[in-house]
């Protein structure tokens, strides 16, 4: 037998009860900018480096490797994380040294066309050029069509800063000192948050291309959800160790360092 109930009071019920004044709302856009303003202030608050970086490791979803295991080959190298099925393929060059790790967005190949990477392999250091991550064909259709395809994966820019972070773990273990990160062209933001949330202190060279951290420079060229809300670009500038934004390349006159670095 069903047991007898009382309904609650209607102003029990409702949002906005009918004796109360209509509230003063600014719509969506408005609450979203407080939201935004409140996640910023709470950040810049945020006088914890550790706290900093487990957000944004948390936001890029990257992890140091704690294990891996690689291969090589001649000057071929290939580092994967175990357990995680995913691999790093580069070019290595055994050395003395500071070692020394080059991200070219377009790979190895046009890496090794760089007036740069002449320079350094000439130095006699360690050095490790890689491929980033790349999208196959059948992820870029699932990007496409399936609406909630990054709500259980990465976005490509955080598989990019994964494949950084287990190669300087690579390249840590081959040498000795502290490794430097070279990012070159679009590949720089990628290095700079990549050091950012390593456990390890990295000098950073990267040009960063006029990236000045806005909503719209997440969208166009590092694009991961969440990041702004873990403190976006000045965060990461907070934890690394050292950041140089002019390229180590000889150039002509008036050419920027961008174009000498990146054919």
């Amino acid at each position: 037998m069903d047991k007898g109930f009382q309904l609650p009071r209607e102003e029990d019920l409702l949002a906005f009860p009918k004796a109360e004044q209509p509230r003063d709302t600014a719509g969506y856009a408005g609450v979203f900018q407080e939201w935004k303003t409140a996640a910023a202030s709470q950040t810049r608050g945020n006088a914890d480096p550790a706290a900093v970086r487990d957000a944004l490791r948390y936001a890029l979803s990257a992890d140091w490797p704690s294990q891996f295991e690689s291969t090589i080959d001649g000057h071929r190298v290939v580092v994967s994380r175990i357990g995680k099925g995913d691999r790093v393929t580069g070019y290595w060059v055994p050395g003395k040294g500071a070692p020394v790790l080059v991200v070219h967005p377009g790979g190895v190949a046009p890496a090794l066309r760089t007036k740069l990477v002449e320079q350094v392999t000439r130095s006699g250091r360690p050095v490790l050029l890689i491929d980033p991550f790349v999208s196959n064909g059948i992820r870029v259709q699932k990007q496409r069509f399936d609406q909630y395809f990054l709500s259980y994966n990465r976005t490509d820019q955080a598989d990019r800063v994964q494949d950084i972070l287990t190669a300087v773990a690579f390249l840590q273990a081959q040498s000795r000192g502290m490794p430097e990160l070279i990012g070159l062209g679009e590949a720089g933001i990628w290095c700079v948050f990549a050091a950012a949330i390593a456990p390890i202190a990295l000098d950073v060279v990267a040009d960063l291309n006029g990236f000045s951290g806005s909503d719209q420079d997440f969208r166009n060229h590092f694009f991961v959800p969440g990041i702004q809300r873990a403190g976006g670009l000045s965060a990461a500038l907070r934890l690394v160790n050292r950041l140089s934004a002019t390229l180590p390349a000889q150039r002509p006159a008036g050419q920027a360092a961008s174009e000498a670095a990146v054919e």
